[in-house]
This record gives structure tokens, C-alpha cells and sequence, in this order.
């Protein structure tokens, strides 16, 4: 159940005077209509810029200063989100800034007007309608922050599928990836096996296996050899694997190559 407690709509001059320090129990929404502010918690400050929505996680201490020029801002503090529902608008305990489009935008101010009318209409189907008001901005502002949630993992899934390409030899671990990714191991493996079609660890068993065919084609290595060039830990532990892919042991493969 999402619904507003609080909605609020004016133009402050807070870069004149602050806001106090305070904290709600509840999430809280800050839209910027015009103008620009800075949001301070944690010890850091934040510079919120028009066309841009503040989430402010539950019982944190924060104050809004504007800057510059006056600001022309909403403010919604919902209630009765659930934890994980939450972490998707604002996945770590600190403010968050979410950029929206012109298009975006403008359906935050629409939904914004509808629910100061229902506000000050206060008729029998006015809570209701703040309801289903509320979790439409909610659905915009989480459709928004997955996108870029989901660009920024592709950047960094392309890092680590670089990593992979240019060192499978080496003794890669998927646990050190995954940090590298910033992301927990099992996340890792599941948007990688998304995007790249196999998990890290088939890609790189992939690429040894192929590194090894074209060493047993190219030269007159030992297997052994072949296996310590591709990052086989054993002979043992390459064929076991190569025959597993290959449906054949590698000496039997590479006399019949």
C-alpha cells in the first residue's frame, strides 16, 4: 500500500534560510519544478537541479539550502513501501537523485497538480485517488532509476567481460569480478549469463578450450604445456574438461585434426 501523508508546493528561499535538520520515519520525494537547491545529510551535500527528483530514505537526518535562486519544489513523503520496493528508488541508506526526461518530467508536475487537487478536495473518493496518484509517481521514479541502475551495469559487465577475454589464462576468480563489478557473485553471474549469453566461468572455460585447440593445431606441445599455457591448473583436470566440452580426449582430437 503506498499513499502520501505529506504534499507540499511553493517557492523557498532557501538560500537564505535552511531548513532545519530533521528526519521523517517515512520515504520521502523531493521534485524539482525550477530552480536549484542542495540537500545535506550524512555530511555530504548534494546539488539537486531542475527536472530531477530527490529520494530521501526513512529516518535520516537531512536539511534542504537552496542556491542561487529561489526553488520551486514537491514534496511527497509516502508511507507503507516495502523494503524491497525501497531499495529499488534508493538501494543504499543516503539520498539518491534521479534525473527524469522532458517527457518524464512533465507527467511528475501533472501527477503532482492531480494530487494537490485531491489534497484540498478531501471528498469521500479523494484518499483513494491519492493512492493510485501516489503509486503512479512511485512507478515513474523506480522505471527510471532501474534504466540507469541497469546502463551502469553494463558498463561494468563490459569491464569485467574484457578482463575475462584478455586474461582467461590466468587464475581468474569470479569472486574478484564480481567486486570488480560491484556487485554481489550471484548478481554478477546472473547479469552476466543475461548479456553475454553464458556465465563468466563457461566463458572463460570457453576460451581456454579454444586457446588449447589452436596451441595443439599450431605446435608440437605436450599437453601438459598446453594446459599451463591456457590456465588449466593439471593435464588431469584439461583433459577431464576438453573431452567434457569436446566429446573427445585432447590427444584423440588433435591426432585426428
Amino acid at each position: 500500500m503506498i499513499y502520501p501523508v505529506y504534499i507540499n508546493q511553493g517557492v523557498r528561499d532557501w538560500h537564505k534560510t535552511p531548513t532545519p535538520w530533521h528526519s521523517n520515519k517515512e520515504l520521502k520525494i523531493v521534485g524539482t519544478i525550477r530552480g536549484v537547491f542542495i540537500a545535506e545529510a550524512l555530511g555530504v551535500s548534494y546539488k539537486i537541479q531542475a527536472s530531477s527528483v530527490m529520494v530521501v530514505p526513512p529516518n535520516l537526518l537531512h536539511r534542504f539550502a537552496g542556491v542561487e535562486t529561489p526553488v520551486e519544489i514537491m514534496v511527497m513523503t509516502l508511507r507503507g513501501i516495502t523494503p524491497q520496493l525501497q531499495h529499488v528508488i534508493c538501494p543504499a541508506k543516503r539520498p539518491r537523485s534521479v534525473q527524469l526526461g522532458a517527457r518524464d518530467m512533465s507527467l511528475l508536475e501533472e501527477l503532482h497538480h492531480r494530487c494537490l487537487e485531491e489534497k484540498f478536495r478531501n471528498d469521500a473518493f479523494s484518499k483513494h485517488a491519492l493512492e493510485g496518484l501516489s503509486q503512479a509517481l512511485f512507478c515513474l521514479i523506480a522505471r527510471t532509476s532501474e534504466k540507469k541502475a541497469s546502463s551502469h551495469d553494463d558498463h561494468r559487465l563490459e569491464k569485467a567481460h574484457s578482463i575475462i577475454d584478455s586474461r582467461f589464462s590466468e587464475p581468474l576468480r569470479i569472486r574478484n569480478l564480481a567486486k570488480l563489478a560491484g556487485m554481489s557473485e550471484s548478481h554478477f553471474r546472473q547479469r552476466y549469463q543475461l548479456t553475454f549469453g553464458r556465465g563468466p566461468k563457461e566463458e572463460i572455460i570457453r576460451l581456454r578450450i579454444y586457446k588449447a585447440q589452436d596451441l595443439m593445431r599450431t605446435t608440437n606441445w605436450k599437453l601438459a604445456e598446453v594446459a599451463a599455457k591456457c590456465g588449466f591448473c593439471s593435464e588431469h583436470e584439461f583433459s577431464r574438461i576438453f573431452h567434457k566440452r569436446v566429446g573427445l580426449a585432447p590427444g584423440l582430437w588433435r591426432r585426428n585434426g
